[in-house]
């Protein structure tokens, strides 16, 4: 009996081969997923305007955590390429979605499992670690330890709960890494009180005092950056700026270079506004709030802690605002939109301590 003829194996594909189509494979279902959301978003675009943002970072957010291969920043490209294909109208949401995950790459992600920690790394990222305890000595006072620290007199006076100018030789004064509040915890004391009371950005609080899991140890001192013992109150504002919250209807006002550029109702609209209004606008592409400041240095503007006229403020979190007014006792009056709601334009005040831990550009 003959023996049966060799018939030849099929080539196997090599190990990179096989890791390509399936990374292929991945992407392509990506880009047909967004291809289906945006569809689905065109069909319904009698969506209400206040939950756009929300649709779209959600958007993105499936689509990265659907695909491994395809980080944060490409989902949200995608997801601009594919808005600017069917023209949505949530365009403009989505391009500073993207601009702002350009922005982020050196900040830590989380998932389900792991929440990724603010980290205070590097001599420049102070912290209650650097929280000094000072024996005052001879001729010493108020106004020279604060000038010695780099720090204002009323951080020192507010940190030591002192009044006046004179100290006595062996007292020890705490003094804050920067302008601010050293506050010792007390037993009914938790984060909300304490930022509440002392008018601190809450995520600044946590982040400088460690204090992500919530708790707080009676008696250890905490910093509070820009806190205030007491906040002024505005009874009058310049001439021509009206007082009070109000609806703006910025979603119904054309602007080139403004509208279309960012988002109607949210606070970078409005900044971009005031700019605009008074010859010195900000370019487009500086992504969501949070970004502002590092986007702004890239495309070669100025930006620093020193409040000024006509500067737009951020607060180390996710807004902006527009400076109105520097008074000559420090205090800055500022206007913004979204802190009391969707498209609604407010103006407030902001101590000289309070305004000095904001950056700004100008």
């Amino acid at each position: 009996m003959d023996a049966l003829p060799n018939i030849p194996s099929p080539p196997k594909l090599s190990k990179d081969h096989r890791r390509q189509v399936v990374r292929w494979g991945l992407i392509v279902g990506n880009i047909l997923l967004l291809i289906g959301v945006a569809a689905f978003i065109v069909v319904n675009r009698s969506t209400s305007q206040t939950i756009r943002s929300g649709t779209l970072n959600s958007v993105v957010t499936t689509t990265t955590s659907l695909s491994n291969p395809l980080d944060t920043v490409s989902s949200a490209q995608i997801a601009a390429q594919a808005a600017q294909m069917v023209n949505m109208s949530e365009l403009t949401a989505v391009r500073n979605q993207s601009d702002s995950e350009n922005a982020q790459l050196a900040i830590p992600a989380s998932d389900e499992t792991i929440v990724a920690k603010p980290q205070l790394v590097g001599t420049a990222q102070k912290s209650k670690r650097d929280i000094i305890q000072y024996t005052v000595v001879a001729g010493d006072t108020v106004s020279s330890i604060a000038a010695r620290f780099g720090l204002n007199p009323v951080s020192v006076k507010w940190s030591n709960n002192l009044s006046g100018e004179n100290l006595v030789p062996g007292r020890i004064l705490l003094i804050p890494p920067a302008n601010g509040i050293v506050y010792q915890v007390k037993a009914v004391d938790t984060i909300d009180s304490i930022v509440n009371r002392y008018q601190v950005d809450r995520a600044v609080f946590v982040t400088v005092n460690d204090a992500e899991s919530g708790r707080l140890t009676t008696g250890e001192y905490l910093w509070l950056p820009g806190g205030t013992i007491s906040a002024p109150s505005v009874r009058s504002f310049s001439p021509g700026i009206v007082s009070g919250a109000r609806r703006f209807g910025s979603c119904g006002v054309s602007i080139a270079g403004v509208s279309g550029v960012y988002d109607c109702g949210y606070c970078t609209w409005w900044a971009a506004y005031r700019r605009m209004q008074i010859g010195n606008p900000v370019p487009g592409g500086l992504g969501n709030a949070i970004t502002w400041p590092r986007r702004a240095i890239a495309m070669g503007m100025s930006v620093g802690s020193q409040p000024k006229a006509g500067a737009v403020i951020q607060f180390n979190s996710n807004h902006v605002g527009f400076v109105e007014k520097v008074s000559e006792d420090g205090t800055v009056l500022i206007s913004e939109m979204n802190r009391e709601g969707w498209d609604i334009m407010s103006y407030r005040t902001l101590s000289a301590v309070q305004a000095s831990i904001y950056k700004y550009i100008y």
